[in-house]
């Protein structure tokens, strides 16, 4: 790839980090407005619209016929990427914190990223690759607990286990879509994945509370709404597969360390949310265990580390 398109690729996913850091905060407000299935199936509509006009009415997409090989792992990118991350996102801003999300998240998915592709044969562990594994899940162990101190009650710890979950299921999405990244180009890929994860969606929302409540139609959940579908469903997912195709899962997926800062940043702002010690360790921890895992951070001594220059 040419030097000039990789630093276009590299600002793409430095966008969609600031866009996602966002997303949780708006998850959250959208929440306070409407109940989790109810918020869910409106995104989901309006993103799976949203692709359907761009292949519909643009000159440059048109739809393509797809080959057998992306059958499966479309189904499962829209299974893990639209129908179990939202879910679990959501269920999990309901019961944790944006805090808690924007900590999580971009610090775990990168780490599981890494297990599965080594699982999958696509690539080889190294003994610091363990070890900023082992890092990495001590951070998140250290976040699930939120602020010890004040014995955070159990459905802030379910909420961030839900996060932990959501988390894994992106990186089955990530790597899935690398398997179709290389028979479609990238918009097709995400969206026939976010068609095919709306149409799973759909049975699976009748199961939870859906209900509309009219009263709290605002403009300000219609804002929520606009950023959850334009920005972070439509655009940023379509950045993230064009990442993935030309970076690979493993290295796009170092990108997410720039989310928490981004996030933690609009949630003191917008939510007044504070961070606890113990969450500050834990996100210390995290972005160790990443770098590690990644080759950013490489061990040069048994007692220093030193950052890969070339990383």
């Amino acid at each position: 790839m040419e030097k000039k398109s990789e630093v276009s690729v590299y600002l793409q996913l430095i966008m969609v980090q600031l866009i996602w850091g966002g997303a949780f905060i708006i998850g959250q407000l959208a929440l306070t407005k409407q109940p989790v299935m109810t918020t869910l199936l409106i995104r989901n509509l309006g993103v799976s619209l949203g692709f359907i006009l761009i292949l519909c009415c643009s000159r440059k997409y048109r739809w393509l016929m797809l080959p057998r090989a992306t059958i499966w792992p479309l189904c499962g990118m829209g299974l893990f990427g639209v129908v179990l991350y939202n879910l679990l996102v959501y269920w999990g801003l309901s019961l944790s914190s944006a805090i808690s999300a924007s900590l999580l998240i971009p610090t775990v998915q990168p780490l599981t990223t890494v297990l599965i592709t080594h699982f999958k044969a696509i690539d080889q562990l190294s003994r610091p690759q363990y070890l900023g594994l082992l890092a990495g899940f001590s951070g998140a162990i250290a976040t699930l607990t939120g602020d010890w101190s004040l014995h955070p009650g159990m459905h802030n710890i379910v909420g961030n286990l839900l996060l932990l979950l959501a988390a894994f299921s992106f990186s089955l999405y990530s790597t899935l879509s690398k398997l179709v990244l290389n028979h479609l180009p990238s918009l097709h890929t995400t969206a026939y994945a976010t068609l095919i994860g709306s149409l799973l969606f759909l049975p699976v929302s009748f199961l939870g509370e859906h209900r509309l409540i009219l009263e709290y139609l605002t403009l300000d959940f219609g804002l929520y709404i606009g950023y959850l579908v334009v920005l972070v469903g439509v655009l940023s997912f379509l950045w993230w597969s064009h990442g993935v195709k030309y970076l690979g899962p493993s290295q796009t997926g170092v990108i997410t360390l720039l989310m928490p800062p981004f996030a933690l940043l609009l949630a003191a702002v917008v939510l007044q949310q504070s961070i606890s010690l113990l969450q500050m360790i834990g996100i210390v921890l995290s972005l160790l265990g990443v770098g590690l895992s990644t080759g950013l951070v490489k061990i040069s001594t048994p007692f220093f580390v030193k950052i890969n220059k070339k990383g």
